[in-house]
This record gives structure tokens, sequence and C-alpha cells, in this order.
């Protein structure tokens, strides 16, 4: 029985860790969004505008597949860096817990720029 309730009790601190994490991550990138869309962008405010309220419009999983497909091992920018670099394999790796919070941060922004 013990190793259960260590188990569900590392599931649900990973889930608060995740959760403060992606909230500090997402309030960084947005602050200083609306900081440069506030004070700074003058030209194609509306444009810029548009695109940073994008993730509202597109449904979550479909945003997660694409970041995989752009991220990913294999994905086109992935690729895009290797073919740059010379390098032979993958400079990073998108999974884990820093894949996660990489997705959090750039699908869940947009909660904080509302």
């Amino acid at each position: 029985m013990l190793p259960i309730i260590d188990t569900y009790t590392e599931i649900i601190f990973n889930t608060l860790k995740l959760g403060v994490i992606t909230v500090c991550i997402c309030g960084i990138i947005e602050i200083s969004l609306a900081f440069y869309m506030t004070f700074h962008c003058v030209r194609l405010k509306k444009l810029i505008h548009l695109i940073l309220l994008t993730p509202m419009m597109v449904p979550g999983i479909i945003i997660v597949i694409a970041f995989v497909q752009l991220y990913g091992e294999t994905g086109i920018i992935t690729s895009i860096i290797c073919y740059l670099f010379k390098l032979e394999g993958a400079p990073y790796t998108f999974r884990g817990l820093g894949g996660i919070v990489f997705v959090h941060a750039f699908t869940q922004y947009i909660h904080f720029y509302l």
C-alpha cells in the first residue's frame, strides 16, 4: 500500500510544480509582450496583436501537435538548426518537464495577455 501513496503524492507534487512553473514562465513572457505592445510597438501593432491572439482561435491539441512537428527531434525547426550548424543529431530534446513547460508557455500565455 505504501508505494501507491508515494506515487500519488509524487503525481500531485509534480502537477503543482508544473502549474507554478507554467504560471511564472507565462507571466514573464506575457508581461514582456504587453510592455512591448503598449510602449514600444508602433508599426504593425494590429497585426502583431492578432498573431498574439491566435492561440485563442486554435484548439490546444492542434497547437501541441504543431509544436511537436516544429520542435520535435525530427521537426522542421530542429532539422533546419541541424542543417545550418552541421549537427548530426538534435541539439535539444523536446520531452519531459522542459518540453511540457515549453508548450504550456507558448500556448497559455494568451490568458495573461487577455
